[in-house]
């Protein structure tokens, strides 16, 4: 699982800008990549739908799908694990918990890459709920579509924040 975790990008999301970093971060950062790769359990659903799915809400994502003939529906996370590995740490070590954050993230992002360069047709980029004016408020829609709670272990909250939180939902137009 280690593949998905960058350091590099870790202290770009950390919005690290020195040339030089300590030996004390790396060894943070080293040793949340250790530990994240020990819970990471990265799992993802995917649906093909029609480009007339009422789900696509909003002018940008009609911008972002113009020309297409099909959709793809996608969810993707790290699992449970890795908000536990996050929210246990915080108690006890905050800055190692930061890192933890941040190698999450780039984690998820790689991972989502993964998927999107497994499509074997020309696609758009990503385009996610709460981007541009596709509301956010589609999420238990979205997530009731990919039948994400029973597939991966994805849901959400009543305020549209996804559980587990190093998560992913997004389409992608084909």
């Amino acid at each position: 699982m280690k593949k998905y975790i960058d350091i590099k990008t870790a202290l770009y999301y950390m919005n690290y800008k020195s040339l030089e970093v300590s030996e004390t971060l790396l060894a943070l950062l080293e040793e949340g990549r250790e530990l994240l790769a020990q819970v990471l359990t990265p799992r993802f659903c995917m649906k093909e739908s029609d480009i007339n799915n009422s789900l696509l809400e909003g002018e940008d994502i009609k911008n972002h799908l113009d020309g297409c003939e099909k959709v793809l529906f996608f969810a993707a996370t790290l699992g449970a694990g890795t908000d536990k590995l996050i929210s246990k740490t915080e108690l006890t070590n905050p800055s190692l918990a930061f890192c933890l954050d941040a190698l999450a993230d780039t984690a998820i992002e790689n991972y989502c890459d993964e998927i999107e360069n497994g499509v074997k047709l020309p696609h758009t980029s990503r385009f996610s709920p709460g981007y541009g004016d596709l509301p956010l408020s589609i999420q238990p829609q979205f997530l009731k579509f990919l039948d994400t709670n029973k597939k991966i272990g994805l849901s959400c909250t009543d305020t549209y924040i996804l559980t587990p939180r190093k998560s992913v939902t997004a389409i992608i137009g084909g």
